[in-house]
């Protein structure tokens, strides 16, 4: 590797982890594929400061490293937000197994007094 090709083998590593991560959460998300592809855009971010490089390509690796970052932060609220179900079925989820639990012990009470 030559003296300047630094920038573009850590463009060209970050780039293929994203997109081979990627890949693997169409067939299984996890939270471990975000956390990668959280740490990947940050290193997009920080490479010019790092490496010490300079211009468009500095410019071009703090939007589209950024736009990693912010696109994987939408990803993390939204998977929190799906994992949540919404206030008025949690209520209900809670409010139907309380009444099946005091349904469940008055049958069992009233069985008990039968025999």
């Amino acid at each position: 590797m030559r003296a300047g090709d630094e920038p573009a083998a850590s463009a060209l590593i970050a780039g293929f982890i994203i997109i081979f991560v990627a890949q693997l959460e169409i067939v299984a998300l996890s939270r471990w594929e975000e956390i990668i592809n959280l740490i990947c855009g940050a290193w997009i971010v920080v490479a010019p400061l790092i490496l010490g490089y300079s211009g468009n390509l500095r410019l071009w690796h703090f939007g589209l490293g950024g736009l990693v970052v912010i696109i994987t932060l939408f990803e993390f609220w939204q998977d929190n937000k799906m994992a949540m179900p919404p206030p008025e079925i949690r209520y209900s989820r809670l409010a139907s197994s309380t009444v099946m639990n005091c349904l469940l012990r008055s049958s069992a009470s009233l069985s008990s007094v039968r025999n």
